[in-house]
């Protein structure tokens, strides 16, 4: 199991990079708390309703050739347990390496947040920066089993780049599901990762030889490379102007019906900018988080937000024509 893995970690591309290196940041933090027991994670389970409320971190915009792509992630938590699931992109049967939508699904997990501890990958020289992960990994997943860096002489790892890692759950003992195997699902204990409040990860796939790989965020094998942060405590939706849970018209029309005004007399809400007035920074917090968050119940579709905001901005200018 260690070769494997130890395959697997050290297949990414190696980068040269000088001390000091400024990293890239998470692209996307959630928050998505569940009754207990609501989400059910079982071998053959393959009933995938529970995640019906779920919203996705943003989708992946690109393909591996030949497609291997994950199409995106979700990520919940109880107060026992956190749930990740991961979606494969359509079966391609003209890649015999795919090997039913890849063979090693894997998580890293930074629980500290903190690049400077847990493992960055290398050449196990300290002395150099040849590191390829995109965050400290303090915790690794790999299909049913975790484990976390470091082991019973080395605690925190010898060193960021050495590869050690001491087994938590050992293989085929975690809560996991593949049926079907373009759409996985885990669970794993708060506990067995320390309990975190929150963590940056990124997920990686791979086919059968490890010839063909995707990470997603993209470049997750990369010390410059982006990755996404869950927390257990409830995150503001940037652009939810009026707090339902959702981005959309309501947040859209209190923006347009404060339009060019200051602030006060104009409602604060419809200045997510903070600057004191109602414009274009405005409409822009709300218009790129369109659609974000859970739409309230009974809610009817809605245009794309380009559009809407033109024709909105356009009905605005024409009645302070006519005033």
């Amino acid at each position: 199991m260690k070769k494997r893995i130890t395959t697997l970690l050290t297949s990414a591309l190696a980068l040269s990079l000088p001390i000091g290196t400024a990293y890239a940041g998470s692209l996307q933090t959630q928050s998505n708390q569940v009754a207990n027991g609501a989400i059910t994670v079982a071998p053959l389970d393959v009933d995938r309703s529970d995640w019906a409320a779920i919203t996705p971190y943003q989708a992946d915009v690109d393909a591996v050739t030949p497609v291997l792509s994950i199409e995106s992630i979700s990520v919940a938590h109880d107060d026992n347990s956190f749930y990740f699931r991961q979606i494969m992109d359509a079966f391609d049967p003209l890649d015999a390496q795919q090997s039913f939508f890849g063979s090693h699904h894997a998580f890293f997990i930074d629980t500290d947040q903190d690049r400077t501890t847990g493992f960055i990958g290398g050449d196990g020289d300290p002395l150099t920066d040849d590191s390829t992960l995109a965050i400290g990994a303090d915790y690794f997943i790999e299909g049913p089993a975790v484990f976390k860096f470091g082991n019973l002489s080395n605690p925190g790892g010898a060193n960021q780049e050495l590869f050690t890692w001491g087994v938590i759950v050992p293989f085929g003992f975690l809560n996991y599901d593949d049926s079907p195997p373009s759409d996985i699902e885990i669970e794993i204990s708060r506990s067995d990762i320390g309990n975190p409040t929150a963590f940056d990860f990124f997920s990686y796939t791979t086919d059968i030889s490890f010839a063909t790989q995707d990470t997603y965020p993209n470049a997750g094998f990369d010390p410059l490379g982006d990755y996404f942060t869950y927390s257990t405590t409830p995150v503001a939706l940037t652009g939810d102007l009026d707090g339902d849970g959702f981005v959309g018209i309501n947040d859209l029309n209190i923006v347009l019906g404060a339009w060019n005004q200051s602030v006060p007399p104009a409602n604060p809400l419809a200045d997510p900018s903070g600057d004191g007035f109602v414009g274009i920074d405005d409409l822009n917090t709300v218009l790129g988080n369109w659609n974000a968050g859970t739409p309230p119940a009974g809610g009817a579709a809605v245009p794309e937000p380009a559009s809407l905001a033109l024709l909105s901005l356009g009905g605005v200018a024409l009645l302070r024509r006519r005033a």
